[in-house]
């Protein structure tokens, strides 16, 4: 057998002389470097996913309106616009999109560099317009989606916002179809910088705390992430933590949890200084 040189060579050296040459690395020239010329306290460091937002519209199409693109342009760190909306402002009438609602204001933002986010909701809770009474859009209803008029936990007149029964067949199927045209078409989108699961609960968020306050179960939440995960490919889905923390069951909400984390859903909280 071959020996290589380096080890006969290690052999022969005493033991001290081998931790010594071991312990003591070739000594390097220090080199000092003046970097006070490219030092910048002023731009803000623009990394990805990192960085400020907002929301417009939110709600309805008016709200939180800008009184100057320029607030939102040269705010420092803007990096996206998250567009959240009923699902009845893009499907008026079943397979008849209206994108425009939306598409106005993506291609004004993105004519700037911003990305887009997208929240679409399945329950609202005023009724200041049909879309916001019946934020799945009152077709679904009439289709034989079963629901109500709720609030805060009461059955009321059907002068109130309707929420739909989120594991009904109908409305689940009216649902999949609308996502995936929705995904067909902006899933492949390279501003698109996520889409929030918003299709359970008042606003997208999970529960049904203003609405009818019953208990959403571990099975109709699992089938909502996974048909977002179904039809959306690409851009990163992200969820509400109040999607997983208004399960009441701990082990429920465990493997919920350990669900989203392993098909690489990221959380996100809203309202995070509501005090309740």
């Amino acid at each position: 057998m071959k020996t290589p040189l380096s080890l006969l060579l290690a052999a022969a050296l005493p033991a001290a002389v081998n931790l010594g040459l071991a312990a003591t690395p070739p000594a390097m020239p220090l080199v000092s470097r003046d970097l006070t010329a490219l030092h910048d306290a002023t731009r803000v460091l623009v990394n990805p996913h990192k960085g400020w937002y907002h929301h417009f519209p939110d709600n309805h199409p008016d709200k939180y309106r800008i009184a100057r693109d320029a607030d939102l342009l040269e705010f420092p760190g803007m990096d996206h616009v998250y567009l959240r909306l009923a699902w009845a402002y893009l499907e008026p009438l079943e397979g008849r999109f209206d994108w425009a609602v939306i598409d106005r204001s993506i291609e004004k933002w993105t004519a700037h560099g911003l990305g887009i986010a997208f929240r679409i909701s399945c329950k609202e809770t005023s009724t200041d317009r049909i879309e916001q009474q019946y934020a799945t859009p009152r077709w679904v209803k009439e289709a034989g989606a079963q629901g109500g008029h709720y609030r805060a936990g009461q059955a009321v007149g059907p002068e109130g916002p309707w929420e739909p029964r989120f594991d009904d067949p109908v409305f689940l199927e009216k649902l999949e179809r609308f996502l995936a045209a929705f995904a067909a078409r902006y899933d492949r989108q390279p501003w698109v910088r996520y889409v929030d699961i918003g299709s359970i609960g008042d606003w997208g968020e999970g529960h049904t705390w203003a609405g009818s306050r019953q208990t959403l179960s571990f099975a109709v939440r699992k089938l909502h992430v996974d048909l977002h995960r179904k039809h959306f490919k690409r851009v990163p889905l992200v969820i509400s933590d109040d999607f997983v923390h208004a399960l009441k069951d701990s082990g429920e909400r465990e493997i919920l949890h350990q669900h989203i984390l392993s098909n690489g859903i990221s959380y996100r909280d809203d309202s995070i200084t509501v005090s309740w």
